[in-house]
């Protein structure tokens, strides 16, 4: 499908899209209805990719449109629901009268302890960071889930005593995020056992490498600093993400590789030394095994549509 909006954009830097607060609001976080942020913001704005500083879900109830995410487009319509983290790159569709609620919030705002065993221990943070970016979500839940945004909307907006504003709406933050593991529990067929020690030992990992992906791209590198055996951690990582280590490193590496053949217009070379290949024929022989498709083609076939 092609967003006639944005087809004939060309690789720009990226913007990066922290959480500041509107004059006056007190909270760390913010529900509005995209048609308010179309109010808010001047059409150029929405021509821009922006980086993520924050987490972002949106749960579209009217109309469709096909966002743009992590150089994917996705084919939104009632009762999808898209889960964004920090870090991660995106790009509104305003090609067509869509509407739905947006909460953006400051990673702060979640309890980021890691569940030390099974589901029902898991934190907020841990929730939203395991939900797929796409989803679509049973009529039941969107209703609910409408209700629930809609009722912080209004709770934030009450001339009311700012700190137990702020608490009452991370607690509905909780419960929003608990809805989220209820359906998503039922979507997942098997569940992978795993041992009480995986999980943290997983958390770490993800931690070291998106501080060191850049540069190191082995296993042994992560195994060291965890201080465990090379597969002790592929065992774990396989029964927490369903993936190797060395899966889980190539796809990091792959995703950025993307992001930036897509959303910024860095030489093919340039962008394979900032992902740590000393050679730029090691980057595109890396990139053709992972894809299929050479450098130049992904990002002609991105940016032409």
């Amino acid at each position: 499908m092609t967003d006639p909006v944005h087809a004939d954009d060309t690789a720009q830097p990226l913007r990066t899209l922290d959480y500041q607060a509107p004059r006056g609001y007190a909270y760390d976080l913010e529900v509005l209805r995209f048609a308010k942020l179309r109010q808010l913001k001047p059409a150029s704005w929405f021509h821009t990719v922006e980086r993520l500083g924050l987490y972002l879900l949106i749960l579209v109830d009217t109309g469709s449109c096909t966002h743009m995410a992590e150089c994917q487009f996705l084919e939104l319509a009632p009762g999808s629901l898209v889960c964004l983290r920090p870090g991660q790159v995106q790009r509104y569709d305003v090609s067509t009268p869509w509407d739905g609620w947006l909460l953006l919030m400051r990673p702060e705002v979640l309890d980021p302890l890691a569940a030390q065993q099974g589901p029902l221990r898991m934190s907020t943070a841990a929730i939203l960071d395991e939900m797929p970016m796409c989803s679509t979500v049973s009529p039941a839940v969107k209703d609910a889930l409408l209700a629930l945004m809609a009722q912080m909307a209004r709770d934030a907006s009450a001339d009311a005593d700012p700190p137990w504003t702020g608490r009452l709406l991370k607690l509905q933050v909780q419960t929003l995020c608990a809805r989220l593991a209820g359906h998503q529990a039922t979507q997942v067929e098997v569940p992978r056992a795993e041992a009480p020690a995986d999980r943290g030992r997983v958390a770490r990992f993800k931690s070291l490498l998106e501080r060191d992906f850049t540069h190191a791209h082995h296993v042994g590198h992560y195994a060291q600093l965890l201080g465990v055996a090379e597969r002790s951690l592929s065992r774990s990582t396989q029964r927490v993400l369903g993936q190797t280590a060395k899966e889980v490193i190539t796809a990091r590496v792959l995703l950025e590789a993307k992001r930036l053949l897509v959303y910024t217009s860095d030489p093919v070379a340039q962008i394979g030394y900032s992902l740590g290949f000393d050679e730029a024929t090691n980057f595109a022989k890396f990139f053709r095994r992972e894809t299929g498709q050479g450098l130049q083609a992904f990002r002609r076939s991105v940016l032409d549509r």
